[in-house]
C-alpha cells in the first residue's frame, strides 16, 4: 500500500508532489480494501470561509457518529482547501483539489464543490474516476438535468457516461419559484433581475424571470453587473430608471453582493430585494448597512434544536444554516457505503446504492439581516 499525507491547503508544489507520488491510468472502479478514503474540498479561506468551515464541522460530526461502531470497511476523512492562494475562487485550485482525489486509488467520495463554478471544474475529473460526487451547495441544474440546463448538459460533465452527482441544497428550479412567490407576496409588480457575469447566475435569473411572468409580474431590468464599485453604482442607477419596486441579484459570495444591495438602497429606499440561497452567508447580512432592511434572502432551513445544541457543544459555537447539508451529505455517502456490502470499496457500486437513496427534501426558509448574520423568519412553502 503506499503511503499518504493528508492535504490541507493545496501549493503548487504539494500538489506536483501528490500527483507524481500518485498518478493516473485511467479509471479504477475498485478502491483497496483496506483504506476507504471521503475527500471534502471547500474554500476554507475567503468570503465563503464562515459557510465551508460549518460544512465541514457537520461532516465531522457524522463521521464522529461511527466512530466505535463496527463498518464493513474503514473509512477516513481527508480534507482540502480549494480556495485560491487570497481565499478567492480560483478555477485552478479547485481543479488541482478534485485531480488530488481523482489520483487517489483509495478515494470512494468527494464531498465538494461548494457553489455551481467549483463543481463544474471538479465533476468532470471525478467523474471519470467513478467517484461519487456531492455538492453542499450547487444549485445549478444542469448537472442533473432539468429546468436551467444548457446545451449538452449533464452529459458534458459525464465523461464516463455515468451519473455520480447529488446535491443537497434545494435545484435552482425550486428556489427560483420561491423568490418569484416571495415577490409576488410583497405585492411586487415590476422587477428588475440582475446578476454576476457567470453562465450558472444567468441560469437562475432566467428561471426568476419564467416563475415572474407566470405570476403576472413584468421584468423592466435584466444584465449582468460587475464587481467593481463603480460598476455596481452604474447599475443601481440604470435599474432606478426602470422604476422596480423588486429586485433579485443571482450571484456568489465572491461577486461583493452587498456592495451592490448598498448602491440598490442608495438610488431606491423602497426598492425590495431577494437574495437567492448562495448569499444566505452571515457575512454578506453582515455587511449589508443601511440595506439591510430592504433584503430578505432565501436560504436552507433552520438547523433543528438537537442538531444546534450538539454542534454547539462539539465547536462552541452556534451552527449556521449550511452545517446541516456538511452532516446529511456525509452520513448519506456512509450509508451508501454500507448499503454496498461487500462492494462498498467498489466505486459504482457506492454510487448507485447512493443515487438509490430517498432525495434530500426540497426544503428553503427565509432569512433576514441582522447585524451579527442571519437572522431567521420562517420557512418557505414552494407551489
Amino acid at each position: 500500500m503506499r503511503s499518504r499525507a493528508i492535504i490541507c491547503v493545496l501549493t503548487a508544489g504539494v500538489l506536483a508532489c501528490v500527483l507524481l507520488a500518485c498518478g493516473s491510468s485511467g479509471p479504477q472502479t475498485t478502491t483497496p480494501p483496506d483504506d476507504l478514503t471521503i475527500y471534502s474540498a471547500l474554500p476554507l479561506r475567503g468570503a465563503a470561509a464562515e459557510r465551508a468551515r460549518d460544512v465541514l464541522d457537520g461532516e465531522q460530526m457524522a463521521i464522529g457518529e461511527i466512530a466505535g461502531t463496527p463498518r464493513t470497511y474503514p473509512v477516513s476523512l481527508r480534507t482540502l482547501d480549494d480556495a485560491g492562494p487570497a481565499g478567492e475562487f480560483k478555477p485552478d485550485a479547485t481543479l488541482e483539489a478534485a485531480k488530488v482525489a481523482a489520483a487517489d486509488p483509495h478515494a470512494i467520495a468527494y464531498v465538494g464543490g461548494q457553489d455551481a463554478a467549483a463543481t463544474a471544474l471538479s465533476l468532470p475529473p471525478l467523474n471519470e474516476q467513478g467517484i461519487l460526487q456531492v455538492s453542499p451547495g450547487a444549485t445549478y441544474d444542469g448537472f442533473t438535468g432539468g429546468d436551467g440546463s444548457g446545451a449538452g448538459e449533464p452529459a458534458k460533465y459525464r465523461p464516463s457516461g455515468e451519473a455520480t452527482f447529488s446535491r443537497m441544497a434545494p435545484r435552482d428550479a425550486t428556489q427560483s419559484r420561491a423568490i418569484a412567490e416571495l415577490m409576488h407576496e410583497h405585492g411586487c409588480r415590476r422587477i428588475a433581475l440582475l446578476r454576476a457575469p457567470s453562465a450558472f447566475d444567468a441560469s437562475l435569473a432566467e428561471l426568476v424571470g419564467k416563475a415572474a411572468d407566470r405570476l403576472g409580474m413584468r421584468v423592466v431590468y435584466d444584465d449582468q453587473v460587475r464587481t467593481e464599485p463603480d460598476a455596481r453604482e452604474r447599475a443601481a442607477q440604470d435599474v432606478a430608471q426602470r422604476g422596480p419596486d423588486c429586485a433579485t441579484f443571482a450571484a456568489t459570495v465572491h461577486d461583493a453582493p452587498a456592495g451592490l444591495f448598498r448602491a440598490l438602497h442608495h438610488e431606491m429606499p423602497g426598492l425590495w430585494m431577494v437574495a437567492p440561497a448562495a448569499l444566505s452567508d452571515d457575512g454578506v447580512a453582515r455587511s449589508l448597512g443601511p440595506a439591510a432592511s430592504s433584503v430578505v434572502i432565501v436560504g436552507p432551513p433552520q438547523p433543528d434544536a438537537a442538531f444546534t445544541a450538539r454542534f454547539a457543544r462539539q465547536f462552541g459555537r452556534p451552527p449556521g444554516p449550511w452545517a446541516p447539508y456538511g452532516r446529511d451529505a456525509m452520513r448519506r455517502v456512509l450509508e451508501a457505503i454500507e448499503r454496498a456490502g461487500q462492494d462498498g470499496n467498489d466505486r459504482r457500486a457506492v454510487v448507485d446504492a447512493y443515487l438509490a437513496l430517498p432525495d434530500p427534501p426540497e426544503r428553503l426558509a427565509l432569512w433576514r439581516a441582522s447585524p451579527t448574520g442571519l437572522a431567521y423568519d420562517r420557512e418557505l412553502v414552494v407551489d
